[in-house]
Formats: structure tokens, C-alpha cells, sequence
């Protein structure tokens, strides 16, 4: 029996690590088996087709970015190629080439679109004005758009005039096994790249102010200046930087960690993956009041403590509260537990996405 196609369309994909990446893996492993799945992405090196865990992906040579644009003019003669054997097209946004290829698609037939929204492009306001027109465009042809948290509607500069399209489907996660969460180990931890809307300097002085242990699991550009920034506050003793990190030892220090540490500072963090993997093993969160779905996955006060972006100090208490307040800690422990089951299961991830991508194929008839 032949499936309907799927083809989902993102900057870049797997084996290159990053939430969008693992987001759009996740709604093939949701698919496989009512879809054909496949990924049309971009990459550095040359034009390459291979199947990757059941997915069919094609990755177009890109010569590098500008503005976030990957240049790359043979995507767009690509993706136009690659969509007339779709029944459904999945935009991953932000991806502006994807918008520009749509936007010069015209008389071309495209199979309905799925933009899955992200966020809203936060950073770079010159790529923002220019891409501004061909996203609304993007956003009043397709049949449905996907958004990780209704918070990402309330605050887009560009979803308000779309409500009607939004589907609410949060990420779920699924962690290998269930054993049972390992007792508290006496440290925090941070788990993400060293870029600068991730907030690590905010996390280190922080430290400084209040001195605690913590793990800082990732690497990034920015990986030397935050070992330096920590030299210079003195709290090098304090910061253990692990860079080389496999997902048996994520998962050990997520087991062994007080509780997990999000000092995220713009709204690009729009729903940060690694929280609902922290509340799986029933650990609280700390994370920022962003105008975005943040701190709606944890909660103030319910599965963690929220504090102002950018305010060391206040990040400081938070530690420092859940440091010296075993009933806090287990109490918003228990309730990061029970709201990843409730609400971001993998199970309910599924679901949802099936149900939607099955209403947009009824709906076109084919």
C-alpha cells in the first residue's frame, strides 16, 4: 500500500544537533508508518540523498548564510521538484529560503502546507523586515500551522492575524528506560550550546553570588570567554564544563542533578527541549520569564521557579532556595513529574501530530 508523502523542509537536519532538527525527527517517528516520510535540508558539504533512521533525506549544497539566508538558489529548484511528490508540505520556521521558494512558487501547484512555528525570527531585525512579506504570504496559503505552546501565538508579531489556523501540539519526549531517578547529587545543571541568548554568563555570575555547584554540559563559540568569565568571578572551582557528552551521559547527569538551570535571556529560547527531559526524571526547573513558552512548560512555583531574565542575582536566590529547602525541591520535583505526564509525553506528541496531519489530508482531498 502506498502512503501519502510527507516532506518536511528545514534549514538543517540530523546527524547536526539542534532542537528544530530533533523536532522534525520526532514528527517522523510519529508518521512512520500511516506516511512516507522524507526531509529536504540543506548542508556545507556537496548534494547528498540517504536515508537516515527510515527518512529519505535530501541535503542541497549550501555555500554558507547571509542573514540566516543559506545560500543555496538550487534549493529553491529543489524544493519546487521535491513538492510535486508530496501530499504535504512542513515548513520548519524560522527558515527564510523555504518562505522565498514558496513565495516564487506561483503558478506552481504546491501540496498543502504545514508551517511548524518555532518562533518568531528574534535576533536579526534587518532579516526580519525583509522576510516579513513573504512569511505573511507563507502564512495565509497553508492549511495549518503548529506551535509548541499557545505562548508563541500570544506573543508573535505574526500569528495574531492567523489564530484560526494554530494548532497547540506540545513537544513530547520519551527517555530510554524508566529507572527510577537517581537521589540528588548536590548540583545544578545547564545542558545547551554556548551562544548568547542561552544566558551562561548570567548563569556564572550567579554562581558568584551564591556559590554552588554546577554542571554546564555543551560546547559553542562562546565555550572559552564563559571559562574565562569564570576565572575572572573565581568560581572556576565551582563550573565543571563538560563538552563531550554521548546520551548515556546526558542522562546520568540528569539523574544525579538538584535540579535543571535555564537562564535563557531573548525569546529564541522559545521552548527549550531540555526542560520537559528534566521533568521526566522529576526535576525542577529554573528558568526565565521570556515572552514565549518557557515559562509555560515550567511553572512558577508549580514545577520550578521562574526569574527575570538577565538577573543574576535573582537566579542566585532561586539556587540558593531550592538548595536549602528540601520540601521546595521536592515538591516542585513531584509536580515537574506529574506535568511531563500529563501534558509532554511522547505518547500525546504522537497523537496530536497524527490527528493533525490526517485533518490536513482529509481536508485536501487527497
Amino acid at each position: 500500500m502506498k502512503h501519502p508523502v510527507v516532506l518536511q523542509v528545514c534549514k538543517v537536519y540530523l546527524p547536526v544537533k539542534g532542537g528544530v532538527q530533533v523536532i522534525a525527527e520526532r514528527v517522523s517517528e510519529c508518521l512512520l508508518g500511516r506516511f512516507d516520510c522524507r526531509v529536504l535540508t540543506t548542508s556545507r558539504s556537496s548534494f547528498e540523498k540517504k536515508v537516515f533512521n527510515g527518512v529519505l533525506v535530501t541535503a542541497v549544497k549550501s555555500w554558507g548564510d547571509v542573514l540566516s539566508l543559506p545560500v543555496s538558489p538550487r534549493f529553491i529548484f529543489r524544493l519546487w521538484r521535491e513538492s510535486g511528490k508530496a501530499d504535504i508540505l512542513v515548513v520548519h520556521y524560522p527558515f527564510p529560503l523555504a518562505d522565498l521558494a514558496i513565495a516564487l512558487a506561483g503558478w506552481l501547484r504546491l501540496p498543502p502546507i504545514i508551517v511548524y512555528w518555532h518562533s518568531d525570527i528574534v535576533s536579526q531585525r534587518l532579516s526580519r523586515s525583509l522576510i516579513r512579506p513573504m512569511t505573511l504570504r507563507m502564512l495565509a496559503r497553508c492549511r495549518a500551522i503548529i506551535v509548541s505552546s499557545p505562548k508563541l501565538i500570544e506573543h508573535s508579531a505574526f500569528l495574531g492575524a492567523f489564530k484560526e489556523k494554530c494548532h497547540v501540539i506540545p513537544f513530547g519526549y520519551q527517555r530510554a528506560g524508566d529507572a527510577p531517578c537517581v537521589a540528588d547529587k548536590g548540583y545544578f545543571l545547564f545542558v545547551g550550546r554556548h551562544v548568547p541568548y542561552k544566558g551562561i554568563d548570567v548563569l556564572i555570575k550567579a554562581v558568584a553570588k551564591n556559590p554552588v555547584k554546577v554542571v554546564v554540559a555543551g560546547d559553542g563559540p562562546l565555550l572559552e570567554s564563559h571559562k574565562q568569565l569564570a576565572k575572572e568571578e573565581g568560581v572556576s572551582q565551582y563550573i565543571d564544563f563538560r563538552t563531550q557528552i554521548n546520551d548515556d551521559g546526558l542522562a546520568q547527569l540528569m539523574a544525579e542533578c538538584k535540579a535543571l538551570v535555564l537562564p535563557s535571556v531573548l525569546p529564541s529560547e522559545a521552548f527549550a527541549l531540555v526542560q520537559i527531559e528534566a521533568m521526566s526524571y522529576g526535576k525542577p526547573v529554573i528558568n526565565t520569564s521570556l515572552d514565549s513558552g518557557v515559562p509555560w512548560v515550567a511553572r512558577h512555583d508549580r514545577e520550578g521557579l521562574t526569574v527575570a531574565p538577565r538577573d543574576d542575582a535573582a537566579l542566585a536566590l532561586a539556587m540558593q532556595q531550592l538548595s536549602e529547602d528540601p520540601e521546595l525541591l521536592t515538591r516542585l520535583g513531584k509536580g515537574a513529574r506529574r506535568r511531563y505526564e500529563k501534558v509532554f509525553s511522547m505518547e500525546k506528541f504522537k497523537h496530536a501530530t497524527e490527528d493533525a496531519f490526517l485533518d490536513v489530508l482529509q481536508q485536501s482531498g487527497r
